[in-house]
C-alpha cells in the first residue's frame, strides 16, 4: 500500500512538473512591460522635522527567450525619474535615468501556474539631472543588479511577475564628479510589478 502511494504521489508531482515546465520550453519568446514606485522620507531633530524626502518611479520593457534549463535571456530598456526635496534643499532636484541592457533569468517551476525565478541585470544608462530655474546637467552610469521574484501564469499565455531587488552595484558620472556605490539588502518598498505574454 505505501509503494502504491508512493508511486502515485511520483506520478503526480512529475505530472505538475511536467505542466508547468512547458510554459518555460526552449525556444518560447515573451514580452514583458512593468514598473515600480518606491517613496522615502528621512526625518530628524526632536520635533520630527522633516529633513528630505524622495519619490521614484520607474517603467520597463523587456523581450525574453527561453533556452536550455528554464534559463530565459534578453535585452530590455527602462526609464526611471527620482525627485528629491526637503527642509534642508532650496529646490526640487530631479534625476531622469533611460537605460537599455541585458538580462539572464532562471526559473524553478513550483506548481503548474507558478515559478520562482532570479535574475541579474546589466545595463548602461544616460542621466539628466535638473532642478527648478537651473540648467540641466547630464552624464552616464552603468548598474549591475540581482533580483528574485515569482511569476504567475494565467490563461491565454498571460503572466504577472512581482519581483524585488537583492543587490546593486553602480557606477555614475555627471560631469567632474563619479561616483560607484553598491548595496546587498533588499530596497523595502521597491517591488516590481509587471505583466507580459508569451509567444
Amino acid at each position: 500500500m505505501k509503494k502504491l502511494i508512493l508511486t502515485c504521489c511520483v506520478v503526480a508531482l512529475s505530472a505538475l512538473s511536467f505542466t508547468s515546465k512547458a510554459q518555460f520550453d526552449p525556444n518560447t519568446k515573451y514580452w514583458q512591460l512593468g514598473g515600480s514606485l518606491a517613496t522615502n522620507n528621512t526625518t530628524f531633530g526632536n520635533l520630527g522635522r522633516e529633513d528630505m524626502h524622495s519619490h521614484a518611479i520607474s517603467l520597463s520593457f523587456r523581450k525574453g527567450k527561453f533556452g536550455e534549463n528554464n534559463v530565459a535571456k534578453g535585452w530590455l530598456l527602462d526609464y526611471s525619474l527620482q525627485t528629491s526635496s526637503g527642509s534642508t534643499l532650496n529646490t526640487t532636484y530631479y534625476q531622469h535615468r533611460f537605460g537599455a541592457g541585458y538580462f539572464v533569468s532562471k526559473f524553478q517551476p513550483i506548481t503548474q501556474n507558478l515559478a520562482l525565478y532570479a535574475e541579474a541585470v546589466g545595463k548602461a544608462q544616460y542621466l539628466y539631472n535638473t532642478s527648478k530655474g537651473s540648467t540641466g546637467t547630464d552624464g552616464w552610469g552603468a548598474t549591475i543588479e540581482g533580483n528574485v521574484g515569482l511569476r504567475y501564469s494565467m490563461k491565454n499565455k498571460w503572466f504577472l511577475d512581482l519581483g524585488t531587488n537583492l543587490g546593486t552595484l553602480q557606477y555614475q558620472s555627471m560631469g567632474d564628479v563619479k561616483n560607484f556605490s553598491g548595496a546587498i539588502a533588499p530596497s523595502i518598498g521597491t517591488f516590481k510589478v509587471s505583466i507580459g505574454k508569451t509567444f
